[in-house]
């Protein structure tokens, strides 16, 4: 009997997929069977990502692709449907948190490195993924899910990182039109949106920063990146057909918590 997010016979492409939340949005679907292809650049971090998931019985390559350069996209993708045939779920996640000391401190050259990998890159990637999806659907063969890796900091204000909330609801917005435009295809698109989730990327070395959101957060503990995979893996399947346009935020409750 199959499981209800069953993903046998999918590929899945997740940039940015060789560690952290990429790795665990790839591990997600990884344990329902989907097949996946990581983007980053780390060769000696990839080739660790594909063990691991290939140790799910599942087959798994990686590529080196910079999401800053636009053809290097174009040309990814192109390499990466040669390569396993189809794609059916791109994960967008590629990215990276360079926090200021405060909003007035964030220098010039971090707002445009952030913008320029999430904003733009994440522009590029859904956009080549779209392109991608809407000919398949009309050469008889419809559907696909897109999935964009959001933040908390979307909702609620975070100082020094403003940039970054920017660039991730700009992302936001991209999401919803997409949704609105490509559900007539059968592609569905969406956004997980995880609060703070112990990484090394939102670590960053700050003492006592687990302990602190731990007190914060109704369920008392830090998110861990197991956190985010189950809801990789639902958006994927078939189970999400209905569910587009949407935010699926998980964070313990953090946003709903008045104190």
């Amino acid at each position: 009997m199959k499981g209800l997010f069953d993903l046998t016979g999918k590929t899945a492409l997740v940039t940015g997929g060789n560690g952290g939340l990429g790795l665990a949005y790839a591990r997600g679907m990884a344990r329902q069977g989907s097949d996946i292809v990581i983007w980053a650049r780390n060769a000696q971090k990839n080739a660790a990502a594909v063990a691991e998931l290939e140790s799910f019985g599942v087959k798994a390559i990686a590529m080196q692709v910079d999401v800053t350069d636009e053809q290097q996209i174009i040309d990814g993708f192109a390499e990466a449907v040669s390569r396993v045939g189809k794609i059916d779920t791109v994960v967008q996640n590629a990215g990276f948190a360079n926090p200021a000391p405060s909003f007035a401190d964030i220098s010039t050259e971090q707002y445009r490195e952030q913008i320029d990998v999430a904003l733009n890159g994440g522009f590029f990637t859904l956009r080549t993924a779209a392109r991608y999806m809407i000919e398949r659907a009309k050469a008889g063969d419809p559907g696909g899910s897109i999935i964009l890796c959001g933040s908390g900091t979307m909702f609620a204000g975070v100082p020094g990182l403003e940039h970054y909330g920017a660039a991730k609801a700009g992302l936001s917005a991209i999401m919803r039109g997409m949704a609105a435009e490509l559900g007539v295809h059968g592609i569905r698109v969406n956004m997980i949106a995880p609060g703070y989730i112990k990484t090394d990327i939102a670590q960053g070395g700050i003492e006592g920063i687990d302990e602190m959101f731990a007190s914060r957060t109704p369920v008392r503990r830090a998110g861990r990146v197991a956190d985010v995979e189950g809801a990789a893996a639902y958006l994927a399947s078939d189970a999400a057909s209905f569910h587009s346009g949407d935010i699926l935020v998980i964070d313990g409750g953090w946003l709903a918590n008045y104190f």
